[in-house]
């Protein structure tokens, strides 16, 4: 009987604790998804997540595989590689020349 207990006390615990940014992305549920991820992120994040899946749409990747931490992670690396792209973008280009090309 205490083992019944423990487990459905566990169960309980595990399902309460659970977070909406676990759960796979659903085209069907996102908007309520999205309400309950708003008060776990803050904005920044928030947006990020949002645009991401905008983003993934867009490259026709299969969101429904996906939970919606996952989505937010792939999002937090694009965004790392454009910084780092635009980073490059803005290095002067005599970066890139190398001393024998100006003298030939």
């Amino acid at each position: 009987m205490k083992k019944h207990l423990l487990l459905a006390g566990l169960a309980v615990l595990l399902f309460s604790c659970s977070s909406t940014l676990d759960k796979k992305f659903n085209k069907d549920t996102a908007q309520e998804d999205l309400k309950s991820i708003k008060s776990e992120l803050d904005s920044t994040y928030l947006n990020l997540l949002v645009s991401s899946i905008i983003r993934l749409k867009f490259q026709d990747k299969k969101l429904k595989e996906m939970t919606y931490a996952e989505i937010l992670e792939d999002g937090k690396k694009w965004k790392a590689e454009q910084k780092v792209l635009t980073e490059k973008a803005a290095e002067p280009l005599f970066y890139y020349i190398s001393f024998e090309t100006i003298h030939e």
